[in-house]
């Protein structure tokens, strides 16, 4: 399996080339999702260097861990992530990202490189896929666990409740599903849209482990990560709460982010503001 980082410093350096990557990217592809891919690039970030099991020679490794994005539309944080980790070369990413013919679309697609473990287009299937992993890990006597990534407004769908009841009835203390909770979807706020308040109550009331973290601090994350399982025979939920955009004030909890495409202009502009960002 792969080394893990432990040093947060080498972490949120790690973000921050993952973000300029994000940015890059997304400017030479004319793509959008850039805020919603900048939110959940810390998680990223301590689950592929510091949290998973993974293994870049085998990918396919029966106790490796899994990881599904459900939040599909946040694919370029997956795809650069899996880069970073050595899965696939960054000029597949560069010439084949929503490049006419190219082969790495909007949404992860299992078929087309290693690491992505889940197909993704509507929305909401993710914990469903996940508990399923888990499911079949348990029977198997497999250590892997299964890890999913859900946006807020994605906890809209009715198919997000039915797999939270199928994962307390199977006790299944090797899924982990975390929420990319910034409060933005993508025609308005989480509250004005369908209000989720209290998620945390929600999935307690559905006989999970719940626990809420700022989403955007990779100490307070991988401190979080490393206290799983919290309690045998009950699935785990992680609620992130995290900025739309973070890393990038212009973006950040713009409504926007979800949807604009750069210009050489803001390109630029939003280039120097990166540069500005310190790591501490």
């Amino acid at each position: 399996m792969l080394n893990k980082i432990t040093d947060p410093i080498k972490l949120e350096a790690i973000a921050y080339d993952l973000r300029k990557m994000i940015i890059n990217v997304s400017y030479q592809a004319k793509a959008h999702h850039i805020g919603s891919a900048l939110s959940c690039i810390d998680i990223l970030t301590a689950l592929y260097f510091h949290t998973m099991n993974l293994n870049t020679k085998n990918p396919f490794h029966p106790d490796r861990d899994w990881f599904m994005l459900s939040k599909g539309h946040a694919a370029l944080a997956q795809y650069v992530a899996l880069v970073k980790r050595g899965f696939f070369n960054e000029s597949i990413l560069k010439s084949e990202f929503l490049t006419d013919g190219g082969i790495l679309g909007g949404h992860p697609d299992t078929s087309i490189v290693h690491g992505i473990e889940m197909s993704s287009g509507s929305l909401g299937h993710g914990l469903s896929i996940g508990a399923g992993v888990a499911l079949a890990a348990k029977k198997d006597n497999r250590d892997s666990r299964s890890f999913i990534l859900l946006g807020d407004g994605e906890c809209n769908e009715g198919m997000v409740w039915e797999a939270a009841m199928f994962a307390s009835h199977h006790k299944l203390d090797n899924l982990i599903a975390i929420v990319d909770y910034n409060n933005l979807q993508g025609l308005g706020t989480t509250s004005e849209i369908l209000n989720l308040n209290s998620l945390s109550e929600k999935f307690c009331s559905f006989g999970w482990n719940v626990s809420e973290i700022n989403g955007n601090n990779i100490k307070e994350i991988i401190k979080e990560m490393n206290l799983l399982p919290y309690k045998k025979d009950m699935p785990n939920m992680i609620i992130a709460n995290t900025v739309k955009g973070k890393g990038i004030p212009s973006l950040e909890n713009k409504l926007h982010s979800h949807y604009e495409v750069l210009t050489k202009e803001r390109y630029g502009q939003i280039i120097k503001e990166l540069e500005k960002v310190e790591i501490v």
